[in-house]
């Protein structure tokens, strides 16, 4: 190695011999005080390589009788993971993209739930369902040299069970339409035979229906991005005199 250094593509100016053992250190660290008074260009930048091992670098620039700049560089940085996610809270059935920072060189293992792993720095897994849910670690190494491990969590909602409307049934032409769906929410969004409806709540109200108001009414509801659809259809008509319900069942399904 220590006969491997070029400066700026140029292997003349730094080579083995200027090199000896550090003291105490039984042979395995060397090291080399250069001056350099000629081959440094001025008012322009340098590189210092070595083709077959890492090293430090010191730097001393000044004069006896003037000031002084001094830098350190090194090869052997800790490297770390950074970890993230295009999203860490997710609904069954959806798609993750898991991503770490990438570095040169390096190894990536990510080990996760459920005997989760793979071999790679950015990985999109799904869909997914409540077993993909906790903690995703990824290591790896840079040659010898271990990369501090990072951790995310996912968090994945189990899914919802459709709950049925409820209809005040029968309803005829004329009469007010009343649904409710029990589902708990935030939000709640309704569509009929004839599009959506403007309603926003739980409860859904068509005053003075008519027959064209009949036939499948979706509603949507939940919290965030998770939803739950509930479907009733209905009609009515009358019969000596009496409205009566020509389908007083609904079927609750998911959308």
């Amino acid at each position: 190695m220590k006969g491997d250094f070029t400066f700026n593509g140029n292997p003349a100016f730094i080579g083995a011999g200027d090199f000896t053992d550090v003291p105490g250190a039984a042979g395995l660290w060397k090291y080399a005080q250069i001056t350099t008074t000629s081959f440094v260009p001025t008012l322009s930048a340098s590189r210092l390589e070595n083709s077959s091992g890492y090293f430090h670098m010191g730097v001393i620039n000044g004069t006896p009788a003037g000031y002084c700049r001094y830098g350190y560089f090194s090869d052997f940085a800790q490297y770390q993971f950074q970890t993230y996610t295009d999203d860490d809270s997710l609904c069954s059935g959806e798609m993750v993209t898991l991503f770490a920072d990438p570095i040169e060189n390096a190894t990536y293992t990510w080990t996760g739930p459920s005997g989760f792993s793979i071999n790679q720095s950015v990985l999109t897994i799904g869909p997914v369902d409540e077993t993909y849910d906790g903690m995703y670690i990824v290591t790896g190494n840079v040659g010898d040299c271990e990369i501090t491990p990072d951790t995310l969590i996912l968090t994945v909602q189990p899914p919802f069970t459709a709950p049925d409307l409820i209809w005040d049934a029968p309803t005829c032409a004329g009469d007010d339409l009343i649904l409710t769906c029990p589902t708990a929410g935030n939000n709640w969004q309704w569509t009929g035979p004839n599009g959506e409806l403007v309603e926003s709540d739980s409860i859904l109200v068509i005053s003075n229906a008519q027959p064209s108001d009949g036939g499948p009414i979706y509603s949507t509801s939940g919290s965030g991005r998770l939803f739950i659809s509930c479907r009733r259809a209905f009609s009515g008509h009358y019969s000596n005199g009496q409205c009566k319900s020509s389908r007083n069942h609904c079927r609750s399904m998911p959308r």
